[in-house]
């Protein structure tokens, strides 16, 4: 363990319970940038060991600290380091003597010494405990690190920062003397960094301001920018944000929410990308955007200009460790990726149509293939075969109406509903559980996705790939699916003649690694309707269909059998020590 992660751990624990953390991280860092900037073993500053530090001796050299900033600040609108209210507090006794004390251990400073020299070391050491606090959702350390290394070759004169995320990269470019514009919507974290900063002997200024505005000078002079969307706002919006700049580079992190979406606003604003410059595509480790959450995300490169249209995909999801980009090995691999844009491995090269073929999708899992599938697409491009959504109708389940149960049955219709859990074990799919009554407008609208005999179900959310199969429906009855199934309905002038051929294929382990393949999202799996269509499907002969149907019907005659001797296992059971009646 470093001194200064030492330092902080000790206070961290001194302090607990007395002071908000967030509290203490803010003091500690303003005692660091008044440490720097003032003479180190003067009479009653943060170097001078003599007396205890007490409330009215941290106001002083504050306000001395804040004179010598003030004289060399040269940006105008930048955030002052020393903006904690000190007043109207209540800190225990003993409080300012701890974080001084933690100051002094973590910059390996005694009475008598002038080691400080502005090393960043400390300032990521606390930056990184108060990420693991989760009192402000930051991404970990090292995904600053990572953004630094990808905008700073070559080393840029001036870089551009956006949202709380980017704080650690634009630390790290401007201790290494890059020009730092860095901007925040939070006063609080504003003045925290400008404090780091301070510490850090940075390059850089921290200005209080809305990224998502239009541009502004500090965005139109840098060379290159970052920008860190927060949670929640990572989107179409923040990339559109990034791509007013006209930088020679610009890195955006997105959630992988981001890169999948396909509705129409969403696939005309990836248009946009890439024609203004979009490089490369770099999947990251869940638990890389935040420290909060193991919700996966990516980096979108820009650059201009570019004498070539192609986009390097990295996936970049598999470390050596297995525990994100924590490990300096995973992120110097990671770097050689998206320095060398290699074709093969953890990487490809793609050209604008081919995502365009995707509906825009800019996930690297849906173009850096592991080896067995990309044999398998081989092999399919030397079969006859016919896309998925030109073999079948698709039918997307109406939602179940809400609301109370007549008192009356007149005009009211009893639906059956299938979920998931009421598939057997082969894919039959039994008379459901789920029983319901509706009024004659829902079940005039649910009949729009009644199923029928024949229908073949896969399930496109949760569960995704999960197959059956609705042999027969009671006469009289309705049967609806739930919204977790996708309705596959053979077309009658189609290639594939019986649906059990279908059901067959698309729950084989061919059928499964092309469905898997397709499916996006992490929290809650799912497949794209528009992804759902163009999965391949091989068409047999007639007669390879006519016995791969009579091999579907042994297996639900089994599965039948063994439905009949566990009835009588348990009927046997229940003979061999009747069961006490309650």
């Amino acid at each position: 363990m470093e001194p200064s992660e030492r330092a902080w751990f000790r206070l961290a624990d001194v302090v607990r319970g007395d002071v908000p953390s967030t509290h203490w991280a803010v003091t500690a860092a303003e005692m660091l940038a008044a440490h720097r900037l003032l003479p180190q073993t003067a009479p009653g500053s943060i170097g001078d060991a003599t007396s205890e530090f007490t409330p009215q001796h941290w106001e002083r050299v504050r306000d001395d600290a804040m004179r010598v900033w003030m004289e060399t600040n040269v940006r105008d609108g930048a955030t002052p380091p020393f903006a904690q209210r000190l007043g109207d507090a209540r800190w225990p006794p003993g409080y300012f003597e701890s974080v001084r004390s933690a100051v002094l251990e973590a910059t390996k400073v005694s009475a008598a010494s002038h080691a400080f020299q502005g090393s960043l070391e400390p300032v990521l050491t606390l930056l990184a405990m108060v990420s693991r606090m989760r009192h402000w959702d930051m991404p970990p350390v090292y995904l600053g690190e990572l953004l630094a290394e990808v905008v700073g070759e070559p080393t840029p004169r001036s870089a551009y920062c956006a949202f709380e995320g980017a704080g650690v990269a634009a630390l790290i470019l401007g201790h290494r003397g890059v020009d730092v514009v860095y901007e925040v919507r939070s006063a609080d974290l504003a003045s925290f960094f400008s404090a780091l900063s301070v510490s850090g002997r940075c390059k850089m200024s921290v200005v209080v301001g809305d990224p998502t505005a239009p541009a502004h000078d500090e965005l139109r002079e840098a060379d290159v920018s970052i920008f860190v969307p927060p949670f929640g706002q990572s989107g179409v919006r923040d990339f559109d944000v990034a791509m007013q700049v006209s930088h020679r580079k610009t890195v955006c992190a997105v959630l992988n929410g981001t890169l999948f979406r396909s509705a129409v606003a969403d696939q005309a604003a990836k248009e946009r990308l890439l024609a203004q410059g979009l490089s490369a595509v770099v999947a990251l480790p869940p638990g890389s955007m935040s420290t909060m959450s193991r919700i996966p995300g990516a980096l979108l490169v820009i650059e201009r200009p570019r004498a070539s249209r192609e986009v390097l995909m990295v996936d970049g999801t598999a470390t050596k460790r297995g525990q994100g980009l924590e490990a300096q090995e995973d992120r110097e691999q990671l770097l050689r990726l998206i320095r060398q844009r290699d074709d093969g491995g953890s990487s490809a090269i793609v050209w604008p149509d081919e995502i365009a073929a995707n509906d825009f999708n800019l996930l690297p899992e849906r173009y850096v293939l592991p080896a067995h599938l990309a044999s398998l697409y081989r092999r399919l491009a030397t079969e006859p075969t016919a896309s998925l959504g030109d073999l079948v109708e698709i039918y997307r389940p109406q939602p179940s109406p809400k609301g109370d149960e007549p008192d009356t049955d007149w005009g009211w219709a009893e639906i059956a509903e299938l979920v998931v859990s009421d598939l057997t074990e082969v894919g039959t799919a039994p008379p459901p559980r789920k029983r319901f009554r509706v009024s004659p407008s829902d079940a005039l609208r649910m009949r729009k996705a009644e199923l029928a005999e024949g229908d073949v179900l896969l399930v496109t959310k949760g569960s995704v790939g999960k197959v059956g199969l609705v042999r027969s429906i009671p006469p009289g009855e309705t049967w609806v699916a739930n919204q977790s199934f996708a309705i596959l309905r053979l077309r009658g002038s189609g290639p594939i003649r019986d649906p059990r051929v279908l059901f067959r294929y698309l729950s084989s382990s061919v059928g499964q690694e092309l469905l898997q393949a397709v499916r996006v999202g992490s929290t809650i799996p799912s497949i794209q309707m528009a992804d759902l269509r163009r999965v391949q499907v091989l068409i047999p002969s007639e007669a390879e269909q006519d016995s791969v149907a009579r091999a579907v019907e042994q297996l639900f005659d089994l599965e039948a059998q063994i439905d009949r001797i566990r009835q009588m296992q348990a009927g046997l059971q229940a003979e061999t020590w009747p069961e006490i009646e309650q």
